[in-house]
């Protein structure tokens, strides 16, 4: 049984994560796309935008209480779905656990249920997979939409739709300060334009927003509204490329900011779902926040005016909104891009991540208490991320370094200014130690010998790179000393250390007795 959940009943952190979308794609994927011609289909192009949406699915999924997605995403949306494979029992379990404990909500638009048309697209690789995860689920599945009453649902819907082409068109409303705040959200790679760039670029916005106004207009007077691959197709794709594939124009003289302008029109379309749940979005590293939008409220109150602002909905909702924008731009670590749904439900399970995840909601339901709670929220955010590392450590990199390194401690005897050693059947390691391994040495003992020194050798064999990792070897003297040994003496030693030195070394016994040796 599906339980429907109303936007007030999301989490005060609930986030929609932009990574999800189809045409989420980042800057350095988008440079090679166009430098080398190709589309979302291309081999290397699929492979690195299935990392980066891994890595930015899980950083939502660690620093939010609660992460919306989209129905369609469950079985459209490869890598989600790959989550849920049938052969993947460990995910399937790990993801279904997400959606029991309400941290994944599936967000419905018009359905009832996830199981409600499954046939809206042909894709029977992400059906089998959303049949496996509904069956490990059970009953206790809460989806939310825009209202739970269908009539209610369907006005918010129908205006929801209506907010991208409106949001979109208060470019035409911005002046050179707002230009200028937009593109140092879009120039990632360089922030401050040039005066020439600069009105190149307020050129490119007006551009749009007098083209979105026209085709809002001329599809209005056939009762349609714009949709976002309709602006794709008569501004960034190429005359006979398809949007589904990415096949992207490439910047020119007449176009030279398709790129920037495709994450504007990305943005607004990635804020209109969160934005009527009155949440917010989880934007990918590298990629414009809301910030870039500029419908934060603006500053410079008389002081009358406080008491009527400090009760002013759209000024709380401002001050939640460059919070979360903020706040999430730290909200990252290398390790992220390697996590299974299997170790999101060990992290979120972390002490740390309690305290941080309850301070960040409560920051978001008091944002005027915001100056009073950061340093709060730092401490705590700083833990969590020192115990996300540890706990990382632990799990994974410890086994590592064991899985790459060989550790083993020997016996190494210097025998007139000659060291060999005792303790690896390992050949390239007695090379790497010594002059000589203690299965070579013996043609080299002189008839006398005055004195030896005993080292005990802690060593560090590098599997990987088949060879003795010296920063992380060492050696400790056990014993010096000065008297004259004959051969027969130093043959003994060897006999001795040999014996001590530990199974799996080159028998010596046949050596000694073809060389003669007494």
């Amino acid at each position: 049984m599906v339980t429907l959940l109303s936007p007030d009943n999301l989490e005060s952190d609930a986030v929609v994560p932009q990574c999800l979308d189809n045409q989420y794609v980042s800057d350095n994927i988008f440079s090679y796309m166009i430098k080398k011609g190709v589309g979302y289909d291309d081999p290397f192009v699929s492979e690195q935008r299935e990392k980066e949406v891994k890595t930015e699915f899980v950083r939502s999924l660690v620093y939010s209480s609660q992460v919306i997605i989209q129905r369609a995403f469950l079985k459209n949306n490869d890598f989600v779905y790959k989550n849920y494979l049938p052969q993947n029992p460990s995910n399937v379990t790990a993801f279904a656990q997400l959606i029991r404990d309400k941290a994944i909500v599936p967000f419905l638009f018009k359905e009832n249920s996830l199981t409600e048309n499954l046939e809206f697209d042909l894709r029977e690789e992400g059906d089998r997979a959303l049949k496996t995860l509904l069956q490990e689920v059970g009953d206790d599945l809460f989806c939310v939409r825009l209202a739970v009453d269908n009539e209610a649902n369907e006005r918010a819907t129908r205006q929801m739709s209506r907010n991208f082409s409106k949001n979109l068109l208060e470019l035409q409303l911005f002046e050179e300060r707002e230009h200028l705040a937009i593109a140092a959200e879009l120039f990632s790679n360089s922030p401050s334009l040039a005066p020439e760039e600069l009105e190149k670029f307020t050129g490119s916005l007006e551009k749009l927003a007098n083209y979105v106004f026209l085709k809002s207009s001329e599809l209005r007077r056939d009762g349609k509204s714009l949709s976002r691959e309709q602006v794709y197709k008569d501004n960034f794709i190429l005359p006979n490329g398809k949007v589904s594939l990415g096949n992207f124009k490439r910047p020119n003289q007449d176009d030279p900011f398709v790129f920037e302008l495709k994450k504007y029109v990305d943005l607004v379309y990635n804020t209109n779902l969160p934005d009527a749940l009155n949440r917010y979005t989880f934007t990918p590293l590298g990629l414009p926040s809301r910030m870039a939008l500029q419908d934060s409220t603006p500053k410079g109150f008389k002081h009358e005016e406080i008491e009527s602002i400090l009760s002013n909905p759209e000024f709380l909702t401002s001050i939640r909104r460059i919070f979360m924008a903020r706040s999430q731009k730290g909200m990252s670590l290398p390790l992220l891009n390697e996590m299974s749904m299997a170790d999101v439900l060990e992290v979120r399970s972390l002490g740390e991540w309690d305290s941080f995840k309850n301070l960040q909601a409560e920051i978001l339901k008091n944002p005027l208490q915001c100056l009073d709670l950061l340093d709060r929220f730092q401490d705590n955010f700083n833990n969590f991320q020192l115990a996300l590392s540890e706990w990382f450590n632990r799990k994974y990199q410890q086994k590592r370094t064991e899985e790459r390194y060989c550790s083993y401690v020997s016996l190494g005897i210097s025998l007139s200014g000659k060291l060999m050693v005792a303790g690896s059947g390992l050949e390239t390691v007695g090379q790497a130690l010594a002059d000589f391994t203690i299965d070579k040495v013996l043609e080299n003992v002189p008839r006398t010998v005055k004195g030896y020194a005993a080292k005990l050798m802690i060593s560090v064999y590098d599997i990987g790179k088949k060879k003795l990792d010296k920063d992380r070897s060492y050696s400790i003297e056990i014993m010096q000393t000065n008297a004259e040994l004959t051969r027969g003496e130093v043959t003994d030693l060897i006999k001795k250390i040999y014996r001590k030195s530990g199974e799996g070394l080159p028998s010596i016994t046949d050596q000694i007795a073809d060389q003669g040796i007494d």
